[in-house]
């Protein structure tokens, strides 16, 4: 009775190890999101000859991105836990053949069950290691666009992939963002890839069988993709950007430098004291002499631009003696400013637009009324969705652009 016991015992453990093997191997080998659900898979993996159950068989459940696996017992049986979705199976055992089977279904809280029959290796054909479709298999065109999500701009040499583990279909994107490419019939996991933006993915894509199969695709831009223009040293301006030509213009001029050795700061707002420094670097950056009447402003690398423009009826101040170098810059006194140093300068400034088709019009300040509708009709600030935002700030984007429209077109 006491052999019995201790017989009984160790088949018991025996039993609680070969089930934590299962749950160990069960590992995704790309981490799934924290709070996705898990679904059971069991199955049974037998000899085709006779049916005995297959030991130490590898189950796979792979869909290019998870993979799931889990190691028969001695009884043949399995057990995984999965997300939910479409997959592609192996299933390997040492002196079978690989078993393979695409497209299956994981479902959610559904019986999840797929028994496998082993044929012994050496009866069957060496599989390709590479496997490609069969000739006779059927085909179906997928299409779409690749376009930036930014601007609605397309993206070309866009690399487009279905691939499903098994199979891979690609196709790139011509010069107006489309591709097309062909597929067989099945669930896919898409990517897109082109440079200078992060990559595109999309799980369980299905193409079907004679449906319109149709991806279109919207990239996002890469903050840390190297910058392609090499006239800059700013990682910091995407090609394509409205901006990037603008801001090579003004960093060629030396009207503009960046906030680092390295970065231009697009999306930084930009101070009264920078402003004044730029028009003072366009004017050749002349001798200034005198007293400076604004307290606030008499020291620091903008103190002589400050001066200079104070001379020469560019700025006024908040008051005689407040100028307030350090705040930023509204779009109402950017065109203030401009119009000053323009006509000072015997600039054209006769042009003048419309500013009453703009929702925002009455909140235009009464003193800048005259200078905002010069810099609309010059092309200079244009404003967006109907709004010219004059209390709205200057970001060094747009000084960038700005700047480039009034030197090649008021400076003249």
């Amino acid at each position: 009775m006491k052999r019995e016991k201790t017989r009984g015992n160790m088949m018991r453990i025996a039993a609680i190890l070969m089930t934590l093997a299962l749950v160990v191997s069960a590992v995704p080998f790309a981490l799934a999101a924290s709070g996705e659900t898990y679904y059971t898979v069991t199955g049974t993996v037998v000899n085709a000859e006779d049916g005995t159950p297959v030991e130490n068989a590898t189950v796979t459940f792979d869909d290019g991105t998870y993979e799931f696996t889990a190691t028969t017992g001695a009884d043949g049986t399995y057990s995984l836990q999965a997300l939910y979705g479409i997959y592609n199976v192996t299933v390997e055992a040492d002196g079978y053949e690989t078993y393979t089977k695409r497209n299956v279904t994981v479902l959610i809280g559904g019986n999840n069950k797929l028994d496998v029959s082993l044929t012994k290796d050496g009866t069957a054909p060496e599989p390709d290691p590479d496997p490609e479709p069969s000739p006779d298999e059927t085909y179906y065109t997928v299409t779409g666009t690749v376009v930036d999500a930014a601007d609605g701009s397309p993206v070309e040499n866009a690399t487009v992939t279905f691939g499903d583990g098994t199979y891979e279909f690609t196709a790139t994107t011509g010069a107006d963002g489309t591709y097309s490419l062909q597929a067989l019939y099945g669930i896919y996991n898409v990517t897109v890839e082109a440079d200078g933006y992060e990559t595109y993915t999309k799980r369980n894509v299905t193409v079907l069988i004679g449906g319109e199969n149709k991806l279109d695709a919207s990239l996002t831009r890469d903050p840390n993709a190297p910058n392609p223009d090499p006239s800059t040293p700013f990682t910091d301006v995407a090609e394509g950007a409205y901006y990037d030509e603008a801001v090579a213009y003004v960093y060629e001029r030396g009207l503009m430098q960046g906030t680092s050795e390295t970065t231009f700061g697009p999306d930084v707002t930009t101070t009264r004291a920078q402003v004044v420094t730029i028009l003072y670097r366009l004017a050749g950056s002349p001798a200034v002499t005198g007293d400076n009447p604004f307290t606030d402003a008499t020291a620091g690398w903008y103190a002589d631009a400050v001066m200079w423009a104070s001379q020469n009826s560019i700025v006024n101040g908040y008051s005689d003696t407040v100028f307030g170098p350090e705040d930023t810059i509204t779009r109402e006194q950017l065109a203030a400013i401009l119009y000053r140093y323009a006509d000072g300068a015997g600039y054209d400034v006769t042009a003048s637009g419309d500013l009453s088709g703009f929702d925002d019009a009455g909140s235009v300040s009464s003193w800048s009324v005259s200078a905002l509708t010069w810099a609309n009709g010059a092309g200079l600030i244009q404003g967006s969705n109907n709004q010219v935002n004059p209390q709205g700030s200057a970001i060094r984007a747009q000084l960038a652009v700005i700047l480039m429209r009034f030197v090649d077109n008021v400076a003249v």
